[in-house]
């Protein structure tokens, strides 16, 4: 089976000197698996709320109110890895209560075999 990986980038915005940090996750895996490994990665402790934002959708964990987005549980990172002219296209950007924002970027897919 081909699964595809993706080597992903995840920086803290509004912070200098810049922090980041990269590492490797299957396509399959979901956003709430994928906050997971963030967590892991930038040794943090899972102490605050998140919030992906995917283009103009939002995904997270707990969402109560249609506004407050899609449960991250039910999303694969297949959904945001499209392709424009060779190029990847997008970005997502996660939000943690306390007004810390990352941006995650694909800077590599790698197919497995």
């Amino acid at each position: 089976m081909n699964d595809r990986l993706y080597l992903l980038k995840i920086r803290l915005l509004d912070i200098e000197p810049e922090i980041w940090r990269r590492f490797v996750v299957p396509g399959s895996i979901t956003l709430d698996r994928l906050h997971d490994v963030i967590q892991i990665v930038m040794g943090w402790e899972d102490y605050h709320l998140h919030a992906f934002t995917i283009g103009k959708k939002r995904y997270t964990e707990n969402p109560e109110f249609k506004d407050d987005g899609a449960h991250d549980g039910r999303f694969r990172l297949l959904i945001w890895s499209n392709r424009k002219g060779g190029h990847l296209v997008t970005s997502m950007t996660l939000v943690t209560v306390g007004s810390m924002r990352s941006r995650l970027r694909i800077a590599d897919i790698l197919i497995r075999s």
